[in-house]
């Protein structure tokens, strides 16, 4: 039902609960329709509404993996990606943000010369060119890096303009958020590239499976951490990358007390979470080998 019905239904007295049960859907489903109608009737449109599209709300099996940061990338390390998913049969990837570096588009002072554009695209149309050799459907949310373009044109762009330059699969798809939803049969998962930072290593999760009620995998910390919320409700991701930090002037020119990047991503099957990360957090003989 779309959301005018179901706002019908509402307002003759019928509470979300009431609706959910009786069409199939959850009440959080029932309530964003709603809110979204309104949002969009002319009696409430103002001409400063500016209208979003919804994030996107998937469902079933997924390799996920996040910053990237192309074409500051770990090629090797991605490559066990594809093999992982190839060993489960698993078609889709979901990139959890910041697949660019756009170190050139940043309004940051310059430590050394950048990386030209040029390079970026064509690390990134060959490494999205391999990856489509294996799977059907790849999705790509946004992250802090690949927004330095959108700032750089004034908001001129968006998702589909930037990707559009190192693809032009069908398979690909693009969305201007940063993060989305997965359904699963263990329940919910929220994929995101989160603002926030903390040195230690799965607190911004944590706070955001609090917020949002679901499990999170998380990306833009550089982390390597699987673990429980701290009420031991939701599984909470920090999800590692396929960058090498080695490449990235501003990790590797001075002397800091930041954590050290862990590369890693994620196999998402069955409603259960495997994270993969460089030997001794993944036994890779075993794993290829099985």
């Amino acid at each position: 039902m779309n959301g005018e019905e179901l706002e019908q239904l509402n307002a003759a007295g019928y509470t979300y609960a009431d609706i959910a049960k009786v069409h199939g859907l959850t009440r959080g489903k029932v309530a964003s329709r709603i809110r979204q109608h309104r949002l969009k009737s002319e009696k409430r449109r103002s001409k400063f509404y500016v209208e979003f599209p919804e994030y996107w709300q998937l469902s079933g099996d997924w390799m996920v993996c996040g910053d990237v940061h192309v074409p500051c990338s770990d090629y090797d390390f991605a490559q066990l990606l594809v093999k992982v998913a190839k060993q489960h049969n698993i078609k889709r990837l979901l990139v959890g943000g910041d697949f660019f570096t756009f170190d050139i588009f940043s309004s940051y002072p310059k430590d050394i010369v950048d990386v030209m554009w040029r390079q970026e695209r064509d690390a990134g149309r060959t490494l999205i060119g391999e990856w489509l050799e294996w799977f059907d459907e790849i999705r790509f949310i946004m992250g802090n890096h690949d927004r330095r373009m959108v700032k750089w044109v004034n908001g001129q762009f968006d998702s589909r303009d930037i990707f559009s330059m190192v693809t032009s699969s069908d398979k690909c798809h693009f969305s201007d958020w940063g993060h989305c939803m997965i359904d699963t049969a263990s329940g919910p998962w929220r994929v995101t590239h989160s603002k926030n930072y903390s040195v230690n290593q799965l607190t911004v999760a944590d706070t955001l499976a609090q917020k949002f009620q679901c499990n999170v995998i998380s990306h833009h910390e550089h982390h390597l951490a699987h673990g429980w919320d701290r009420f031991k409700r939701y599984v909470v991701i920090n999800n590692g990358g396929l960058f090498d930090q080695a490449k990235m002037a501003y990790v590797v020119l001075d002397d800091s007390k930041m954590p050290n990047m862990t590369p890693g991503f994620t196999r998402l099957e069955n409603g259960v979470a495997h994270t993969y990360g460089k030997h001794p957090y993944t036994d890779w003989q075993e794993v290829l080998h099985n």
